[in-house]
């Protein structure tokens, strides 16, 4: 984890963004949901929990608003996590940004991140040499895998099956997960504590202003045709 002493806020604010806040962090992908509310580069208040997303995300909310003194409804925005990670965690955050906004007359904003590109971000910022590669665990055999190329440019994830892992030769990097399963390839894993990386929500590559909280797109349904047979 960074140190907090070196932690470099935000400077100058990010254009795409309005000045006012705080904004209201919600991010359930890792192993702790993590809670904040976020204002010229810095947070006012920042909360982890190892509990179960549904009353974690609540719970974090309203210590982090208690703390700093203000209410949901001064909130200007919302950082939204939109994965990879807890799909379960992520869809609760979604939920729950998307009631709140609901309840203002004027919605405030969304700015949507990864978590792949968080991380990534942060190994830039600290000389790791790109090429490199991300990976989380999406289940069935699968991988959600974030390239960094030569350039340090980094690449949307992709789901790949885990035999595709093996013929690559960039480094890897792990995102820690709450429950990890084996993996197919050496990965380095990377601790997911976002609270000395205030600065790094508002640089181009990791957020992007979003319509809505929707999270990334996960498997397509896999549908079988069913066959109706007589009991016997």
């Amino acid at each position: 984890m960074m140190d907090q002493s070196t932690a470099n806020p935000l400077q100058p604010p990010d254009a795409r963004v309005p000045g006012a806040g705080p904004w209201l962090l919600l991010d359930a992908a890792g192993p702790r949901v993590q809670t904040g509310l976020w204002m010229d580069g810095r947070w006012l208040a920042f909360d982890e929990s190892p509990k179960e997303a549904g009353t974690a995300l609540f719970s974090g909310t309203e210590t982090v608003l208690r703390q700093a003194g203000t209410s949901i409804g001064d909130v200007a925005g919302f950082l939204f996590c939109r994965g990879p990670g807890s799909q379960l965690g992520i869809r609760i955050a979604a939920m729950a940004i998307h009631g709140w906004r609901a309840l203002r007359e004027t919605p405030p904003p969304v700015i949507g991140y990864t978590s792949h590109a968080l991380l990534a971000a942060r190994l830039l910022e600290r000389g790791t040499p790109p090429p490199f590669r991300l990976l989380s665990d999406a289940r069935r055999n699968q991988w959600t895998v974030t390239a960094v190329d030569e350039t340090g440019a980094i690449n949307p994830p992709e789901t790949v099956p885990s035999e595709s892992l093996t013929e690559c030769e960039e480094p890897f990097f792990r995102m820690e997960e709450r429950r990890p399963s084996p993996c197919p390839v050496q990965a380095e894993i990377l601790q997911y504590s976002l609270e000395c990386d205030a600065g790094l929500f508002l640089k181009s590559s990791p957020a992007q202003p979003m319509h809505g909280p929707e999270p990334l797109p996960w498997h397509a349904p896999d549908y079988r045709k069913w066959t109706p047979d007589r009991h016997r």
